[in-house]
């Protein structure tokens, strides 16, 4: 089988870039459909001076495993000697943030309707992955109303 690199894909504009990463719009170069991924790109320089790589790496496995409609898919990840790749699931119409800031607010329904999807993630990603997503931000949160992919970890510990 053929191994996933980032010469597979055609980079075609810059999503947003973050703290530790940048996302990328891009297509696959071989693909005979018009199917658009987001590719997170993270150095992994940055990452271990940051002491991030658990981290990413549990977002991997968590991503990996998670088949809920709320949560974006990943369908590959591989690395460079300089790079961390995320293949993720395109999600049209931005974050939720970027929305709010052209719209002023949304109506009271569509509110609840992306307040309920979120919670519905998260339930997912406790209850039956038993992470828990540590730092749910609108900027993260896609047009849609997914859970998005960062901050996951496992459940805190009860202090009783």
């Amino acid at each position: 089988p053929h191994k996933v690199t980032a010469a597979d894909f055609q980079f075609l504009e810059p999503l947003s870039e973050g703290g530790s990463a940048k996302v990328y719009l891009a297509r696959r170069r071989d693909s005979t459909n018009d199917d658009l991924y987001a590719i997170k790109v993270m150095r992994k320089r940055d990452m271990r001076r940051k002491n991030q790589l658990a981290r990413i790496q549990t977002e991997r496995e968590v991503l990996a495993s998670a088949e809920h409609p709320f949560i974006v898919k990943l369908f590959y990840s591989f690395h460079t000697p300089d790079h961390l790749f995320m293949v993720l699931e395109f999600v049209g119409g931005g974050d939720l943030f970027s929305l709010l800031q052209t719209v002023g607010y949304v109506e009271d329904n569509v509110a609840r309707t992306y307040v309920a999807g979120v919670c519905l993630a998260c339930e997912y990603l406790h209850y039956t992955l038993g992470v828990v997503h540590r730092d749910i931000k609108v900027e993260r949160t896609p047009w849609r109303a997914v859970a998005t992919p960062s901050r996951f970890g496992p459940p805190p510990r009860h202090p009783f």
